[in-house]
This record gives C-alpha cells, structure tokens and sequence, in this order.
C-alpha cells in the first residue's frame, strides 16, 4: 500500500513539472489566460504618460509661477515634483511647465497681484518669531554670514548681527540672548536649513517650551517676512562698498533706520517701533520725519533721522558707540564717550 502512494507522488510531481515547462516555452499567444490575467488586462492603468493632466495640476504651477517671479521652468517643475509626486503621484516636466506659462501669462499676473493685494495676517508682540541666515559681501569679496530675527506681528527687527560661524550653537547663543532683552516668543519659525532641523536646536527650544514651525520644503515665501527683511537690507546695502571692519556699525545703523524711520505698509503707515511699543510719538514736540542720503565727517549714513539737534552730534562722529532701543518709540539712547580726537 505505502509502495503504491509513493508511486503514485512520482508520478504526479513528474506530470507537474513537465506542464509547468510546456507552459513556460509556450509563447504568449497561444496561451489561454486565466481569469486574473484577463481582469487585470481589461483595468486601465493608474497613469499614462500622455493624458490629461487634472486641473489642480494647472492652478498649483500658476500659483508656483506667482510666488516665484525670477524662477524659471525647471526650477518651478523641480518644486512641483518635490511638493506633489510623493503625495500625490503627480509631477510635471519643464516642457509642460513652459506650456502652461505661455498660455496663462494673465491668471498668472491676476494672481501675483491678489497675492501682493491681501492684507497680512496680525499676530501680538511675540507670537512669533522668523529667523533666517543670509551673507553679505566685503570689499575682499569675503562672505560674512548675517544672523536676523524678525518679530511677525510688528515687523520689529529683533537681532541684525554678524556671526563666525553658522554652527547651532552659535545660533542658540543669539537668540538666548534676543530672549532675554525682547521676552520668549510661543514661536519660532524656519526654514528646512540643517542648522535649523539639527537635534541640538530642537532640543533648546524643546527646553524653553518655544513651538517649532518649519516650512515646506522649497517653499521660502512661508518664512515671507525675514526674507523681504533681508531683501530690504542687501536692496539698500549694495548701493555702497562695505568695509569688513564697518560691516557691524552699518548693520546697526540700518537696523535703526528700518526700525524707527522705515513706514511699513501693512502696520498703516507705522513704523515697526510704533507698533512693538503701540504709541504713536508726539508730533508736536518731534518735527516731521525726514529720509536722507548725506555724508557726515566722511561717513555715509542711508536714511537716518537727522531732524533734531540731539541726533546731530551722533551723525557727526562727536559719540561713539550709538546703542538703539525698541523700547523708546521715538527715543535714542546712546552710551556718551570721550570724543575721538583723531577725527
């Protein structure tokens, strides 16, 4: 009995494997398909090459074209496949970029437009806080590394300072600092940099119960208001040549200028002292502001307030060491030295 069954299995793995050969050499179209292979033939594919893009697809590449002005096409498909093809199994080529640009050149205008149009959202004083990097050149053609901080809600510039090295803990030392003569912000928003999304700096502001915000990657008008910031400032700093060893006092100089002279648009005319200190100054004891572009003892000073006698002799060299405060609206308070007698 037992010799028979195994007989019997011999025979039946021999007969399978000589089937599953005949199946294997058969060619294709004489094979009869099963069931799953019919279903699965008849089922149209998740994606074709050349169909049909939906319409989500045209509006996110406007709206890509709108926020990113100077970019070209390869740029803006780059960031549409970054944003969309992982999430959404979706991604554009250049040449189909290039295609809706073309094609759409008014929505993409009627859109830049809205986007310049709509009122910014208001936050408290330290609500929250951008943060950004950027480099600024010498006459050495050095690139010296600018550390800024922008409060949201009053368009304040917090921090404008030149550090040696993009290092977290470097960063963490300012903004300890920034916290201890400002207040601790809810929080602290950035950008994908690796100095940013490193474990040491998450850590601290874990410790100091301050919310971290990141932006999208590729997305750099999400951290908006630092970014203008520091436009403004390389805008203005371009127009003369900066020396390695004047690059911090004309930092200064400009950080009051934006501070305590600049209007703002979307404050209603304020400046952003007015708004952090929420007074307006008395108009009948200050004279009217006004911008300027002048050279005092031969230096160059871009649109400082000189309309009082008691800035003058700061303008002119007589004090050194010129300290601006957020918290006096429309006063200036300066440490007096000795007057340089070289100069």
């Amino acid at each position: 009995m037992l010799t028979h069954f195994i007989h019997f299995l011999r025979s039946l793995l021999l007969n399978f494997h000589l089937w599953l050969q005949c199946l294997l050499l058969t060619p294709n179209y004489f094979r009869k398909r099963t069931c799953v292979e019919v279903e699965l033939a008849t089922t149209e594919p998740e994606y074709l090459r050349n169909q049909k893009k939906p319409d989500w697809v045209v509006r996110e590449v406007i709206r890509l074209k709108a926020f990113m002005t100077h970019s070209g096409c390869r740029v803006i498909a780059n960031t549409f496949n970054r944003l969309h093809s992982a999430s959404k199994n979706m991604s554009v080529s250049k040449s189909y970029v290039a295609g809706i640009i073309i094609n759409n050149k008014h929505a993409i205008y009627l859109k830049r437009k809205a986007i310049k149009s709509k009122p910014a959202k208001s936050y408290p004083v330290n609500k929250i806080w951008s943060i950004d990097l950027t480099t600024l050149t010498d006459e050495h053609k050095q690139q010296n590394i600018i550390f800024g901080i922008i409060d949201c809600g009053t368009r304040a510039n917090l921090l404008l300072k030149r550090i040696p090295t993009k290092k977290t803990s470097a960063l963490i030392l300012q903004i300890l600092e920034t916290i201890q003569k400002y207040g601790k912000p809810a929080k602290i928003r950035t950008d994908n940099e690796r100095v940013f999304t490193s474990f040491l700096f998450r850590t601290h502001l874990k410790l100091l119960r301050i919310k971290h915000q990141l932006t999208e990657v590729a997305c750099p008008w999400m951290n908006g208001k630092i970014e203008r910031f520091f436009g403004t400032l390389k805008c203005s700093i371009r127009k003369i040549v900066i020396k390695s060893a004047e690059l911090d006092s004309r930092l200064m100089e400009f950080r009051f200028y934006y501070n305590h002279v600049r209007p703002h648009q979307n404050l209603k005319g304020k400046t952003p002292a007015e708004a952090w200190s929420k007074r307006l100054p008395d108009y009948t004891k200050l004279p009217q502001r006004n911008l300027f572009m002048a050279g005092c003892a031969g230096r160059l000073l871009l649109g400082i307030l000189a309309a009082t006698e008691f800035l003058l002799p700061i303008f002119l060299g007589q004090f050194k060491c010129p300290r601006f405060l957020l918290e006096k609206s429309w006063g200036l308070q300066y440490f007096c030295t000795s007057p340089d007698k070289n100069q």
